[in-house]
């Protein structure tokens, strides 16, 4: 798989650390950018478009309203996991 640009990983990161796990567009870019980026992501299968909540951020808005993109829930069960992960290393006793 190729690698992520620094905009997808900020967008992913960002939704990481949200509660709903929903996706933020990055302020000052633009809606071709924004587009091409949550395309991409949908592509990889990263997130997925739904439609918008009440509080959740709306990535784009179609004919038939307004729309979110939420990290799928594997990727929201690896969020949960990860401050387990990192643990702190600790030295041996002598």
């Amino acid at each position: 798989m190729a690698k992520l640009t620094d905009s997808q990983l900020i967008v992913l990161s960002k939704a990481v650390a949200r509660e709903d796990g929903a996706a933020v567009v990055p302020p000052k870019l633009n809606k071709a950018a924004a587009a091409k980026i949550g395309s991409s992501l949908i592509g990889r299968k990263l997130m997925r478009e739904i439609r918008s909540r009440p509080g959740m951020p709306i990535w784009r808005a179609d004919e038939n309203g307004l729309l979110g993109l939420p990290l799928l829930e594997l990727l929201q069960e690896l969020a949960d996991m990860s401050p387990r992960l990192e643990k702190p290393a600790t030295s041996r006793e002598q």
